[in-house]
């Protein structure tokens, strides 16, 4: 059945979830117990908070998922009802229940054929700038960046920038910003002979500026809101929920976060203050929660750049948090995006090439 690749066991973990997600395509998934009955829906939101809670991707989801969700019984449909219900929630499908199994589910694309329903509004365009910061020398990825910048690495039968570009089109930004300096003509070049069909806007750096010292030059370009990201990362996420979770927090800075899982590869001692042995852990698993390089900034953070000075990321945040503005991190499953900034990954895609 179609409808089994958005059911989840209610045993399963949030990596298991996540997995889920990813193939489904969908923003929700309807728990069952062991024996197919319907227990409630769980959505990609309650797994981010409990992301942010434990950062374990090996958590039950059975505390985490909405027991009392909005369904349908059988196909007693009350249209008022089940309108509302897609003009006031993120995610976009509803179970449909008989014997307390799910047998189907409505999302508002067919309930837009059963009835005349205005669904323009579930979700929208991005009306922001992007700005990508491909100044920088690439060092970790030398001796090759000492021929062909970063962002110019040949990816996917086109470049690492572009293909990075590609994923947010369809989102309809407003403002294309390349932030250059090592090796700028050969990027401008690059975009003046592509048959690239987007307008791109340079930032260019008399000197090196950190990372993100040269978004003083876009002060009196950017209105309010914009991306930020890297040009060595690449997302395969909704922009939208990351663009509503920036608004709806009232957040001044968002940052992109992904949980990862270390393994220690030695027992740790634990011991007391004297230097006596308490225990012995055999390789413990450490969770962390990782910036993947992908941010949405208000403009005001802007004030905080001074002009010509270098000026690196963490360094803004760390002025920031001085200054109380409000920071909010938003997790995502660590498949939905990759780093390129380390040699080894290229490696692989050369060798594979």
């Amino acid at each position: 059945m179609i409808v089994n690749k958005i059911i989840i066991n209610i045993n399963s973990t949030i990596k298991d979830a996540y997995l889920k997600f990813n193939t489904s395509g969908e923003r929700c998934l309807f728990v069952v117990s062991s024996d197919k009955k319907f227990l409630g829906v769980l959505t990609e939101g309650d797994i981010r908070k409990s992301i942010l809670k434990r950062k374990n991707i090996n958590f039950s989801i059975k505390s985490l998922y909405n027991t009392k969700p909005f369904y349908i019984k059988g196909n007693e449909l009350n249209y008022n009802k089940i309108k509302n219900f897609f003009q006031k929630n993120k995610y976009n499908l509803i179970p449909i229940i008989k014997n307390k199994e799910v047998i189907d589910y409505l999302d508002y694309q067919k309930f837009n054929k059963i009835k005349n329903f205005d669904n323009s509004n579930i979700k929208k365009n991005i009306n922001i700038p992007l700005v990508i910061m491909a100044g920088g020398k690439g060092t970790r990825l030398q001796p090759y960046t000492n021929i062909i910048p970063k962002p110019l690495f040949p990816y996917a039968d086109s470049t690492i920038i572009e293909e990075i570009i590609k994923t947010f089109i369809p989102f309809k930004i407003n403002k294309l910003l390349l932030s250059i300096n090592y090796k700028k003509n050969l990027i401008k070049s690059y975009f003046k002979e592509s048959s690239f069909n987007f307008k791109v806007s340079f930032i260019e750096e008399k000197k090196s500026l950190g990372t993100v010292g040269s978004l003083y030059l876009i002060k009196k370009i950017i209105k309010n809101d914009f991306f930020l990201t890297n040009c060595d990362v690449l997302f395969n996420i909704d922009y939208n929920d990351f663009y509503d979770f920036h608004i709806n927090n009232k957040n001044d800075i968002s940052i992109i976060v992904s949980p990862n899982e270390f393994t220690i590869p030695y027992g740790v001692i634990e011991n007391d203050k004297n230097g006596n042995l308490k225990k012995i852990i055999e390789k413990p698993k450490i969770n962390y929660l990782f910036n993947c390089g992908l941010y949405i900034i208000n403009k005001k953070i802007l004030s905080l750049i001074k002009n010509n000075s270098k000026y690196d990321f963490n360094e803004l945040i760390d002025n920031a948090m001085k200054k109380k503005y409000k920071i909010g991190v938003f997790p995502i499953d660590p498949s939905s995006w990759k780093d390129f900034g380390e040699m080894h990954h290229w490696k692989k895609i050369f060798e594979d090439k």
